[in-house]
């Protein structure tokens, strides 16, 4: 066990169950879960995905119980029993003559617009520990075992990485009545880069061969695009539901939050972000996924901030965190359909974007207010950062019927869709 396994069980246990331990105690967690990443999946399940879902750690809990007695038979894969169980419990809940839509919980942005937008969905793999191009043909069989064994007929891919296309072909060569569809969370710009290109080819690829019926985009245009192409698509809005009791008074007055995903170097910059805090002078800043550089930044200018992280945070302390804030920036140049956004509204703190998506762009008062059409602009983002919070009620109340409207386009757009 290195000192660096060790720290990150510390501040694991210290974020999702809210204690400190020592590290004669993260010792013994490693050697009981015999790595850093199988504890980190199992805290995973227990402090996050399940605190979202009421019944469902009870239900994980007797499946754990149950699949103890039948590990000696469970197969060669170390702790199938356990995760078969997870899975049959999970897909026991599920109504299956609805489609089902499956995402890598890896990909913090594409699981919450895939919890967002369908009624059912399943993890695939289940922890966000796991890295979708580390399964291998052994477990992409073990997952197209569960898909067949749970008897639905429809299955969303939301997200679409590569060893979708196995899973699905796997599926198929069992039962070729079973029904696939893609949401493809991507845009223009990314069919530039090597990876997200690459499986954007072979998606075409697959509604050409059959193995998928529809695709599904979240880029506002990009459906007409894909039809160009002879291609089934339909445009897929993404919308929060607002807590109307979220738009009481804010918690914070002169507090900026930056909440990256670290999923690019180039399209979700945090450098002109960082320096707008420190130009809105009495200003804190709160932020992660801002990387070495972005600290560094904070460091250099002197920042005022209350805290920040190079890494991304857990889904669900960032939904904590929003309402310590008073606006979020979000100042992007390249976006499909940002959640962070729409995440950061819900929990009654206005948001700044960047001019590359779709959003606000049919409201008057929310584009002028919110979209930097300047996003290397620090001056212009510490304005409107100021502005927004000055004006926080009257955008909460816009924004309230803005996405009450696109509610109703979203789910209209998704009946579509699944047809």
């Amino acid at each position: 066990m290195t000192a660096f396994d060790r720290d990150v069980i510390g501040e694991a246990v210290r974020l999702f169950e809210g204690r400190a331990i020592s590290a004669a105690e993260a010792d013994e967690l490693y050697a009981k879960y015999g790595s850093r990443e199988d504890f980190l999946g199992e805290l995973w399940f227990r402090r996050g995905a399940l605190a979202r879902s009421p019944g469902l750690a009870e239900i994980v809990e007797r499946a754990r119980e149950a699949a103890l007695q039948r590990d000696d038979k469970s197969g060669p894969l170390p702790g199938e029993g356990a995760e078969r169980a997870f899975y049959e419990d999970l897909f026991a809940r599920l109504d299956r003559s609805q489609p089902t839509a499956l995402y890598v919980p890896r990909w913090s942005g594409v699981a919450a617009a895939t919890r967002c937008l369908f009624p059912q969905t399943v993890p695939i793999p289940a922890a966000p520990t796991r890295h979708p191009d580390d399964l291998d043909a052994a477990k992409i069989a073990f997952y197209a075992d569960l898909l067949l064994a749970s008897g639905i007929r429809h299955f969303v891919i939301s997200g679409g990485d590569n060893f979708h296309h196995a899973l699905i072909r796997s599926v198929l060569q069992q039962d070729s009545e079973i029904r696939f569809d893609l949401v493809w969370h991507s845009n223009y710009l990314q069919i530039g880069e090597e990876h997200a290109g690459g499986l954007f080819w072979r998606w075409l690829s697959a509604h050409e061969d059959g193995l998928i019926t529809r695709i599904g985009v979240t880029k506002s245009g990009f459906d007409g695009f894909l039809r160009q192409l002879g291609v089934d698509a339909v445009g897929l809005p993404q919308f929060v539901p607002i807590d109307p009791e979220r738009l009481g008074p804010g918690k914070a007055a002169d507090v900026a939050g930056i909440w990256l995903s670290g999923s690019s170097s180039y399209r979700k910059l945090p450098h002109a972000m960082i320096a707008a805090v420190k130009a809105m002078g009495s200003f804190y800043l709160k932020g992660s996924g801002l990387g070495a550089e972005g600290l560094a930044l904070v460091s250099a200018l002197d920042v005022p901030f209350l805290q920040v992280f190079e890494d991304p945070i857990p889904y669900e302390r960032l939904l904590r965190e929003i309402p310590t804030t008073a606006v979020s920036f979000y100042v992007t140049i390249s976006e499909c359909s940002p959640m962070l956004p729409i995440e950061s509204f819900a929990q009654g703190v206005p948001c700044l974007i960047g001019p590359s998506s779709h959003l606000f762009r049919d409201h008057a008062l929310l584009r002028e207010m919110l979209v930097v059409e300047q996003p290397y602009n620090p001056g212009l983002i510490a304005d409107m950062g100021v502005a927004a919070v000055a004006h926080r009620a009257d955008l909460l109340a816009a924004y309230s019927r803005y996405n009450q409207e696109v509610e109703v386009q979203a789910r209209e757009a998704l009946a579509r869709f699944l047809a």
